[in-house]
């Protein structure tokens, strides 16, 4: 029976035993120390060997861990579809008023009165060829005079609802999507009722008591602009609890993305930074709409360009 040795590690020859291992403990019975001593040593190397190989262990684990913590992770610019939404807290109020705007430019002509009451879905008045309807039943509150030209998104009515609703704070939402037209909404009570449709989403609005025009949005003041959730009145709800609001838009196809943490910024124009073979560099792009996870890059990088995963820190100008 010959051992062969490894050499070079341990510097043990190849050894020819003489005797027998003793099946009970692999020991290898001989008086010759030397014979006993390169077993062992082999056995010994063998462990090692074996062991590492079963923890997947090569003994160059550190410089693996180096060389995978230098390695930057890169995500991919893709094209691809993205629903605008944003998401908020907010508690029931009794009761809500909210405008109904213009959805084009021109002049209006009203086919009702202000302190008419109206059903849910009828019109207005309409502006050109274009319709106006009210989505839920109420009051109208305010109306804008006959003949008034107005833009886009102008509140040609005021309306009294006599149901429930949730309101948030919607300004980045309308900021990436310019209009509250084609929005829809869920909401679910905390430990109670929901997930369930909201009867409509609208600007909220203060009617005033001296006029017929509708005054400013009632949640101006700060700069915010508020959207409402009229929670229709077959839905089993109390005044006073908490709610959480999700509100959609109208899909985006074809749109640049990238996920939200690649990006610094949030509205508008942000930085992110672009990887080209060992080139870095802070490119400053346009930012549309965004779903919470991912955002749309509107310009500044093309489809394909691979950018860090992390955002870049824009206290410091530097490029690695």
């Amino acid at each position: 029976m010959t051992l062969f040795s490894y050499t070079g590690l341990l510097g043990v020859r190849c050894l020819r035993i003489r005797k027998f291992v003793n099946p009970k403990c692999g020991i290898v019975m001989s008086g010759n120390g030397k014979t006993l001593a390169c077993v062992v040593a082999v056995l010994a190397l063998t462990f090692v060997t074996a062991c590492g190989a079963g923890n997947g262990n090569t003994g160059n684990e550190g410089h693996a861990d180096a060389s995978a913590e230098a390695t930057p992770r890169l995500v991919t610019v893709t094209s691809g579809t993205l629903v605008p939404t944003l998401s908020g807290d907010g508690t029931v109020h009794a009761g809500a008023v909210f405008a109904v705007t213009a959805p084009a430019a021109g002049a209006f002509e009203p086919s009702v009165g202000s302190g008419d009451m109206v059903a849910a879905r009828q019109e207005l008045g309409e502006i050109g060829d274009t319709p106006i309807v009210v989505p839920v039943e109420g009051r109208v509150a305010s109306l804008t005079d006959a003949g008034a030209n107005v833009p886009r998104n102008y509140p040609i009515a005021t309306i009294s609802y006599t149901g429930f609703s949730l309101e948030l704070d919607a300004s980045r939402l309308l900021r990436m999507i310019g209009s509250s037209d084609a929005l829809s909404g869920r909401f679910q009570i905390t430990d109670g009722q929901g997930p369930t449709e909201c009867a409509a989403v609208m600007p909220v609005r203060a009617a005033s008591a001296n006029s017929d025009q509708p005054v400013p949005d009632a949640g101006s003041a700060d700069g915010s602009a508020r959207l409402t959730c009229l929670i229709a009145k077959d839905v089993n709800v109390r005044e006073g609890e908490s709610g959480t609001v999700v509100l959609t838009a109208t899909a985006l196809q074809h749109s640049l993305l990238l996920p939200v943490s690649a990006v610094a910024g949030r509205s508008g124009t942000g930085t992110v930074t672009r990887v080209s073979g060992d080139k870095r560099e802070q490119v400053k792009v346009s930012l549309g709409a965004s779903d919470g996870a991912r955002i749309v890059i509107t310009s500044g990088l093309n489809e394909g360009d691979q950018v860090l995963a992390e955002a870049p820190n824009l206290t410091d100008k530097r490029t690695p």
